[in-house]
């Protein structure tokens, strides 16, 4: 008998032990290692193209923005032309260093709304095959006999090998370097400012 009633005391302890560290266990407070991972505040919208995360600010693809049946060019106010339109593969944008996007209805016009406002941005044009954005400086150009909005002539090609195929098969077409519709952009400016009594008011890029 008091062999079974040393074991009966005995598992009794037992038992309570193992409910205090149980109930110690719950008790506990979560330590900043084993605590979930919360963000401060939900995603949401800004607006105006950006997504708020933790109070940072992220900005969306850019390249969803696309000119409207209003849409006017940033530097001479004249109708920029539609993604789907006959004339639309010559429209061109820009993204400000603030993340204004602008559109222009020629390459000359984005060009030089730099000059007139001594800045510099990131220039998109359109593929001429398949109207998919891209910065100026990663595409062929190609200047051809096509009428455009404002005369300039260039079409824009993503891959090279797809300019080459356009100049192969219409004649008086030819590559042209960037820097060098640069400079006929900013003649034509300074030509333009000098008729209007305006060279004052030129930036100086120097």
């Amino acid at each position: 008998m008091n062999k079974i009633v040393a074991i009966v005391v005995v598992c009794g302890f037992t038992l309570a032990a193992c409910g205090a560290k149980e109930e110690t266990a719950v008790d506990q407070p979560i330590t900043e290692n084993e605590a979930p991972i919360l963000l401060e505040e939900p995603l949401h919208d800004e607006g105006q193209g950006t997504i708020s995360v933790n109070g940072s600010v992220a900005d969306e693809d850019q390249h969803i923005h696309e000119p409207d049946e209003h849409t006017t060019c940033e530097m001479c106010n004249m109708h920029v032309y539609e993604k789907n339109d006959a004339m639309g593969m010559f429209s061109t944008k820009a993204i400000k260093k603030d993340g204004t996007v602008v559109f222009y209805d020629d390459i000359g016009c984005l060009l030089n709304d730099e000059v007139a406002k001594n800045e510099t941005n990131e220039k998109y044009v359109r593929d001429f095959n398949n109207l998919k954005w891209a910065k100026v400086e990663d595409v062929t150009i190609v200047k051809t006999t096509l009428k455009t909005p404002m005369n300039w002539g260039y079409a824009y090609f993503i891959a090279e090998q797809d300019a080459r195929s356009y100049i192969g098969q219409n004649e008086g077409a030819y590559i042209e370097k960037l820097e060098t519709i640069k400079v006929q952009a900013k003649m034509k400016y300074e030509q333009k400012m000098k008729q209007q009594g305006k060279m004052g008011d030129m930036p100086n890029n120097e």
